[in-house]
């Protein structure tokens, strides 16, 4: 999502003058774009940041810092940005990023710009510009199905970041998808391109206008690509995976059978306490109607170790379920605390060593689990 909100804000300065540098080149304009789901993510941006500052005292040069994004956005963190680096020149967060060559064009002028919103503005022309695709992967392409997240995972910071879920029109996801088709076909690759729709829960999208769900919606978009050109998703949430959708995938080789599916945890314990709002039978369930439907199937995963609470106990019946599941690949990461959610505030913390412990051993086993599925 950062990656795909990045390339607007590129297209977005490249309206008023503004062009990508060069490799090498100091730029006149630095903007961070922020996250702040884990800790590391957040104290790795705040060391850029601090270099950046250093730099620009340094050189004296006139160069424009901004902090966009979900790390202003936090619970009072951007006027700790602007207490500590009062070089920082524009200092915005996630609801209003929109805005950002207004805020630029402000800048220049030698105007200092903090402005934190607490609810998303109107934005349908920032929204509807639309990418040529990710710099790092230029045949993967992303479109935006919704913003925010109401689903308050007691770990999760993505709400109180990035607001209360809201849903692009779908003529407006059609309208970004197709220009992306055409432009891919009119580059006559011989290579497959993907395009991924995007959301913090891809499953619970339902367009009033039209009356298209998110089956619905996939269903419309395949018809309207051949079979150089594939469909995915981020992220599906298993509370949410319908019926239907497993049948919609196995109807329409356009979808790619490599779909991601965050568990979380192998413990029904944990579970509950991070409010996800399924069992592991559930998600079990999901999987194995989704391999018996759809033969070849990828399966990956995200999962967290060392939530508050989580015992010896919870934590090898995750393994356990990782073991039975196999997956073919896991995103692993030691539980981070996050000011301003439940989970922050939870007794029985489990220590830095045992997370760090219990991940390395997680990430061992399945590493083994995606060797021998190749």
């Amino acid at each position: 999502m950062n990656v795909h909100e990045s390339g607007k804000v590129a297209i977005a300065l490249e309206s008023i003058g503004y062009v990508m540098p060069g490799e090498g080149v100091v730029p006149d304009v630095l903007i961070f774009n922020t996250c702040t789901v884990r800790n590391t993510a957040e104290s790795k941006i705040l060391s850029h940041i601090a270099l950046a500052v250093y730099e620009k005292q340094k050189k004296h040069n006139k160069q424009i810092i901004a902090v966009v994004g979900c790390l202003s956005q936090r619970d009072g963190a951007g006027k700790k940005l602007r207490q500590r680096f009062p070089e920082i020149d524009i200092i915005i967060g996630t609801h209003n990023i929109s805005k950002i060559a207004e805020f630029v064009k402000r800048a220049e002028a030698g105007e200092r710009i903090f402005e934190i919103k607490k609810e998303r503005e109107k934005a349908e022309q920032f929204d509807n510009l639309v990418v040529p695709g990710d710099p790092q992967k230029p045949n993967t392409h992303y479109v935006n199905i919704s913003h925010g997240c109401d689903n308050f995972c007691t770990y999760c910071i993505v709400p109180y970041v990035r607001g209360a879920l809201t849903m692009r029109p779908s003529a407006e996801i059609t309208n970004e998808f197709t220009t992306i088709v055409k432009t891919i076909k009119e580059k006559q690759s011989r290579e497959t391109h993907t395009i991924y729709l995007l959301g913090q829960n891809v499953n619970n999208y339902f367009c009033n206008e039209t009356g298209l769900d998110f089956t619905a919606l996939l269903k419309h978009l395949c018809n309207l690509v051949d079979d150089k050109i594939m469909i995915n998703f981020l992220s599906a949430h298993p509370r949410d995976v319908s019926p239907k959708l497993v049948d919609i995938i196995a109807q329409y080789p356009q979808i790619e059978r490599n779909i991601h599916l965050p568990i979380q945890s192998g413990s029904d314990k944990i579970l509950e306490q991070m409010n996800r709002g399924y069992s592991v039978a559930d998600y079990k369930s999901i999987i194995t109607e989704w391999r018996t439907k759809i033969p070849g199937i990828r399966i990956t995963t995200d999962i967290i170790c060392g939530f508050p609470g989580e015992t010896a106990q919870d934590f090898d019946d995750t393994v356990k379920t990782i073991q039975d599941i196999e997956f073919n690949a896991a995103f692993i990461f030691p539980f981070s605390r996050r000011s301003g959610t439940p989970a922050d505030k939870m007794d029985n913390q489990v220590s830095h060593a045992e997370k760090k412990k219990r991940t390395t051993q997680l990430i061992a086993i399945q590493r083994e689990i995606s060797k021998k599925l190749g």
